[in-house]
């Protein structure tokens, strides 16, 4: 009875499927847990695993007197469905990883590249020959993108004057 009892408690622990002790006189004593699990993982997964797994064999020798072997057999459905929910939980987090990266990336990006709207706007309004410019203030843009506004508005200034020049004189 002792024995079953700790057959019964480490199969009921463990991932096993069953935990047999054989004596030397071929007499054995077999556990198996009440409930089979039942796996939602695909079958190409449970017959990998299965494939790796083997029984564990043990000799149980006590002051030099060999009594007989522990047989523990683990469970491929339990494994299979564990390895299943956290390689499930891994995808959810690498999903969600990945979207908080790329919203991480797109908000400034977005904003960055909104200034650079506002230069074509800015361009298009001197080719089209407006008479007053304004100049461009982009204080939040990064710094090669506010160089790039202060040429442009250096030149704007420029073409102005030009232009009001070319006026009086004609």
């Amino acid at each position: 009875d002792t024995v079953k009892r700790i057959l019964n408690k480490a199969s009921l622990r463990a991932k096993l499927s069953s935990a047999a002790f054989i004596d030397v006189s071929g007499g054995i004593i077999l556990a198996e847990p009440a409930e089979v699990i039942k796996t939602q993982a695909p079958a190409w997964l449970f017959k990998r695993i299965t494939a790796q797994l083997f029984d564990a064999n043990q000799i149980i020798s006590v002051g030099g007197r060999d009594y007989g072997v522990l047989r523990l057999r683990l469970s491929a459905h339990a494994i299979t469905e564990e390895i299943w929910r956290i390689t499930q939980l891994a995808a959810i987090g690498a999903a969600t990883s990945l979207l908080f990266g790329i919203s991480l990336i797109w908000l400034p990006l977005r904003r960055w590249l909104g200034n650079i709207d506002r230069m074509r706007a800015f361009e298009s309004g001197l080719d089209m020959g407006a008479t007053h410019t304004t100049k461009l203030e982009v204080d939040d843009a990064p710094l090669e993108i506010r160089r790039t506004f202060e040429v442009l508005n250096r030149a704007a200034s420029s073409l102005q004057i030009q232009r009001e020049r070319a006026a009086v004189t004609l």
